[in-house]
Protein backbone atom coordinates (compact mmCIF):
# COMPACT_ATOMS: atom_id res chain seq x y z
CA UNK A 1 0.00 0.00 0.00
CA UNK A 2 1.38 3.55 -0.97
CA UNK A 3 2.10 5.68 2.09
CA UNK A 4 3.99 8.21 0.04
CA UNK A 5 4.47 9.09 -3.29
CA UNK A 6 6.20 11.95 -5.03
CA UNK A 7 6.75 13.74 -8.09
CA UNK A 8 10.42 15.16 -8.26
CA UNK A 9 11.62 18.00 -10.43
CA UNK A 10 14.49 15.89 -11.68
CA UNK A 11 15.83 12.66 -11.81
CA UNK A 12 18.59 13.47 -9.15
CA UNK A 13 16.61 14.55 -6.83
CA UNK A 14 13.98 11.41 -7.20
CA UNK A 15 16.99 9.23 -6.10
CA UNK A 16 17.58 11.72 -2.71
CA UNK A 17 13.92 11.27 -2.12
CA UNK A 18 13.98 7.70 -2.63
CA UNK A 19 17.11 7.65 -0.60
CA UNK A 20 15.73 9.20 2.77
CA UNK A 21 12.86 6.72 2.48
CA UNK A 22 15.14 4.02 2.01
CA UNK A 23 17.43 4.67 5.13
CA UNK A 24 14.01 4.69 7.39
CA UNK A 25 13.68 0.92 5.91
CA UNK A 26 10.09 1.75 3.83
CA UNK A 27 10.08 0.12 0.69
CA UNK A 28 10.21 2.18 -2.85
CA UNK A 29 9.98 2.15 -6.53
CA UNK A 30 11.40 4.95 -8.48
CA UNK A 31 9.42 5.46 -12.11
CA UNK A 32 10.08 7.95 -15.06
CA UNK A 33 6.44 7.57 -16.58
CA UNK A 34 2.84 7.31 -14.94
CA UNK A 35 2.33 4.30 -16.90
CA UNK A 36 4.04 1.99 -14.60
CA UNK A 37 2.87 3.69 -11.16
CA UNK A 38 1.57 0.66 -8.78
CA UNK A 39 0.66 0.35 -5.42
CA UNK A 40 3.14 -2.34 -3.77
CA UNK A 41 5.32 -0.14 -2.08
CA UNK A 42 5.21 2.29 0.60
CA UNK A 43 7.14 5.08 -1.49
CA UNK A 44 6.72 5.98 -5.32
CA UNK A 45 8.28 8.32 -6.99
CA UNK A 46 7.85 9.92 -10.54
CA UNK A 47 11.40 12.01 -11.68
CA UNK A 48 9.58 14.58 -13.87
CA UNK A 49 12.05 17.38 -15.65
CA UNK A 50 9.91 20.02 -14.19
CA UNK A 51 13.50 21.59 -13.24
CA UNK A 52 13.99 22.27 -16.69
CA UNK A 53 10.31 23.53 -18.03
CA UNK A 54 8.99 26.76 -18.69
CA UNK A 55 5.93 25.41 -17.32
CA UNK A 56 6.56 23.05 -14.93
CA UNK A 57 2.62 23.38 -13.80
CA UNK A 58 2.08 21.35 -17.05
CA UNK A 59 4.33 18.64 -16.02
CA UNK A 60 3.83 18.51 -12.01
CA UNK A 61 0.45 18.33 -11.92
CA UNK A 62 -0.23 15.20 -13.87
CA UNK A 63 1.84 13.26 -11.69
CA UNK A 64 0.66 14.43 -8.88
CA UNK A 65 -2.99 13.21 -10.43
CA UNK A 66 -2.16 9.98 -11.04
CA UNK A 67 -0.16 9.39 -7.63
CA UNK A 68 -3.32 10.85 -6.01
CA UNK A 69 -5.36 7.86 -7.06
CA UNK A 70 -2.74 5.55 -5.81
CA UNK A 71 -4.22 7.47 -2.62
CA UNK A 72 -1.38 8.02 -0.39
CA UNK A 73 -1.24 10.08 3.00
CA UNK A 74 1.37 12.50 1.25
CA UNK A 75 2.49 14.08 -2.13
CA UNK A 76 5.49 15.43 -2.08
CA UNK A 77 6.80 17.81 -4.91
CA UNK A 78 10.53 17.77 -4.34
CA UNK A 79 12.85 20.17 -5.29
CA UNK A 80 16.54 21.24 -4.97
CA UNK A 81 17.59 22.20 -1.53
CA UNK A 82 18.88 25.40 -2.98
CA UNK A 83 15.48 26.02 -4.06
CA UNK A 84 16.27 26.18 -7.29
CA UNK A 85 14.02 28.08 -9.74
CA UNK A 86 12.60 31.14 -11.05
CA UNK A 87 9.60 32.98 -12.29
CA UNK A 88 11.22 31.83 -16.21
CA UNK A 89 12.05 28.50 -15.36
CA UNK A 90 11.10 25.44 -13.09
CA UNK A 91 9.32 27.86 -10.97
CA UNK A 92 8.30 26.64 -7.63
CA UNK A 93 5.57 29.02 -6.78
CA UNK A 94 3.61 28.06 -10.36
CA UNK A 95 3.32 25.02 -9.17
CA UNK A 96 1.87 25.75 -5.45
CA UNK A 97 -0.36 28.05 -7.60
CA UNK A 98 -1.60 25.02 -9.88
CA UNK A 99 -1.99 22.77 -7.15
CA UNK A 100 -4.68 25.17 -5.61
CA UNK A 101 -6.20 25.87 -8.94
CA UNK A 102 -6.35 22.19 -9.73
CA UNK A 103 -8.76 21.54 -6.42
CA UNK A 104 -5.72 19.09 -5.00
CA UNK A 105 -3.90 21.58 -2.19
CA UNK A 106 -7.23 22.21 -0.23
CA UNK A 107 -5.67 24.20 2.45
CA UNK A 108 -1.91 25.60 2.74
CA UNK A 109 1.18 24.12 0.91
CA UNK A 110 4.16 23.42 3.42
CA UNK A 111 7.24 24.03 2.01
CA UNK A 112 10.22 22.89 3.48
CA UNK A 113 13.76 23.34 1.76
CA UNK A 114 15.94 22.68 4.82
CA UNK A 115 18.14 19.58 4.81
CA UNK A 116 20.59 20.12 7.78
CA UNK A 117 22.45 16.92 7.01
CA UNK A 118 23.94 19.04 3.43
CA UNK A 119 24.44 22.23 5.01
CA UNK A 120 20.85 23.50 3.94
CA UNK A 121 19.39 25.58 6.64
CA UNK A 122 16.13 27.93 7.10
CA UNK A 123 15.63 30.89 9.58
CA UNK A 124 13.05 33.00 9.72
CA UNK A 125 12.17 31.85 6.02
CA UNK A 126 15.87 33.19 4.84
CA UNK A 127 17.97 30.25 3.06
CA UNK A 128 21.39 29.60 4.02
CA UNK A 129 23.75 27.34 2.65
CA UNK A 130 26.74 25.58 4.89
CA UNK A 131 30.07 24.66 2.92
CA UNK A 132 32.71 23.66 5.46
CA UNK A 133 33.58 26.40 8.27
CA UNK A 134 30.93 29.01 5.99
CA UNK A 135 27.73 30.08 6.33
CA UNK A 136 26.61 32.25 3.16
CA UNK A 137 22.71 33.25 2.59
CA UNK A 138 21.79 31.76 -0.27
CA UNK A 139 21.90 34.79 -2.35
CA UNK A 140 25.24 35.32 -1.84
CA UNK A 141 26.17 31.78 -2.42
CA UNK A 142 28.45 31.78 -5.46
CA UNK A 143 27.01 28.96 -7.53
CA UNK A 144 23.38 29.97 -6.33
CA UNK A 145 23.36 33.75 -7.11
CA UNK A 146 25.56 33.31 -10.63
CA UNK A 147 23.61 30.53 -11.95
CA UNK A 148 23.00 31.41 -15.66
CA UNK A 149 19.51 30.42 -15.61
CA UNK A 150 17.93 30.28 -12.20
CA UNK A 151 19.91 32.92 -10.08
CA UNK A 152 19.41 33.28 -6.53
CA UNK A 153 18.59 36.71 -6.48
CA UNK A 154 16.48 36.86 -3.13
CA UNK A 155 17.38 34.32 0.43
CA UNK A 156 13.68 34.88 1.68
CA UNK A 157 11.63 32.34 0.03
CA UNK A 158 8.48 33.66 1.12
CA UNK A 159 9.50 36.70 -1.45
CA UNK A 160 10.96 33.84 -3.84
CA UNK A 161 7.72 32.45 -3.74
CA UNK A 162 5.69 35.57 -4.23
CA UNK A 163 7.52 36.40 -7.54
CA UNK A 164 6.99 32.51 -8.78
CA UNK A 165 2.85 33.57 -7.98
CA UNK A 166 2.45 31.39 -5.21
CA UNK A 167 0.09 33.49 -3.24
CA UNK A 168 -0.07 34.85 0.12
CA UNK A 169 3.04 32.65 1.50
CA UNK A 170 3.81 32.39 5.48
CA UNK A 171 6.21 31.31 7.64
CA UNK A 172 6.69 28.54 10.36
CA UNK A 173 8.85 28.88 12.94
CA UNK A 174 11.38 25.72 13.87
CA UNK A 175 10.04 23.30 16.62
CA UNK A 176 6.34 24.83 15.97
CA UNK A 177 3.18 24.08 17.93
CA UNK A 178 0.37 23.04 16.61
CA UNK A 179 -1.54 26.47 16.91
CA UNK A 180 1.59 28.05 15.21
CA UNK A 181 0.86 25.47 12.63
CA UNK A 182 -2.93 26.14 12.53
CA UNK A 183 -2.24 30.06 12.42
CA UNK A 184 -1.19 29.53 8.85
CA UNK A 185 -4.41 28.12 7.74
CA UNK A 186 -4.99 31.54 5.31
CA UNK A 187 -2.39 31.54 3.59
CA UNK A 188 -1.48 29.36 0.23
CA UNK A 189 2.08 28.12 1.25
CA UNK A 190 3.61 28.75 4.45
CA UNK A 191 7.85 28.14 4.34
CA UNK A 192 8.57 26.17 7.55
CA UNK A 193 12.28 27.03 8.93
CA UNK A 194 14.54 24.25 10.30
CA UNK A 195 18.40 24.26 11.60
CA UNK A 196 18.61 20.68 13.04
CA UNK A 197 16.95 17.48 12.82
CA UNK A 198 15.11 17.36 15.55
CA UNK A 199 13.51 20.23 13.63
CA UNK A 200 13.03 18.05 10.92
CA UNK A 201 11.41 15.07 12.63
CA UNK A 202 9.28 17.63 14.36
CA UNK A 203 7.73 19.21 11.50
CA UNK A 204 7.67 15.31 9.77
CA UNK A 205 4.87 14.74 12.82
CA UNK A 206 2.93 17.69 12.29
CA UNK A 207 2.39 17.02 8.81
CA UNK A 208 1.47 13.28 8.97
CA UNK A 209 -1.00 14.69 11.44
CA UNK A 210 -2.55 16.63 9.03
CA UNK A 211 -2.23 14.44 6.34
CA UNK A 212 -5.20 12.41 8.45
CA UNK A 213 -7.67 15.75 7.93
CA UNK A 214 -7.22 16.43 4.33
CA UNK A 215 -5.28 13.18 2.29
CA UNK A 216 -3.40 13.98 0.39
CA UNK A 217 -1.30 16.91 1.97
CA UNK A 218 0.45 17.88 -0.74
CA UNK A 219 3.91 19.47 0.20
CA UNK A 220 6.57 21.04 -1.29
CA UNK A 221 10.17 20.42 -0.29
CA UNK A 222 14.17 19.12 -0.54
CA UNK A 223 15.47 15.55 0.79
CA UNK A 224 14.53 17.28 4.11
CA UNK A 225 11.21 17.05 3.61
CA UNK A 226 11.93 13.36 2.44
CA UNK A 227 13.66 12.46 5.76
CA UNK A 228 11.01 14.42 8.04
CA UNK A 229 7.88 12.28 6.44
CA UNK A 230 9.95 9.27 6.72
CA UNK A 231 11.15 10.14 9.98
CA UNK A 232 7.63 10.20 11.05
CA UNK A 233 6.46 6.95 9.15
CA UNK A 234 8.63 4.81 11.34
CA UNK A 235 10.32 4.46 15.07
CA UNK A 236 13.62 3.06 13.57
CA UNK A 237 16.47 6.28 13.12
CA UNK A 238 18.87 5.90 10.65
Amino acid sequence: MTRIAFAADDFTGATDALWQFRRFGLTGSLVTDVAHLHDRDDVIGIATTARTSADPASVVLPAFTALAALRPLVIQYKVCSTFDSSPQRGSIGAVVAALHRAGMARGPVPVLAAQPELGRCTWFANHFVRTGDEVHRLDRYPPARDHPVTPATEADLRVRLAEQGAGRTGWLPASPSEDDYRARAGDAAFVADAVTDEHIRGLGRLLLADAATRTPLCCVGSGGLSRALASALTSAPP
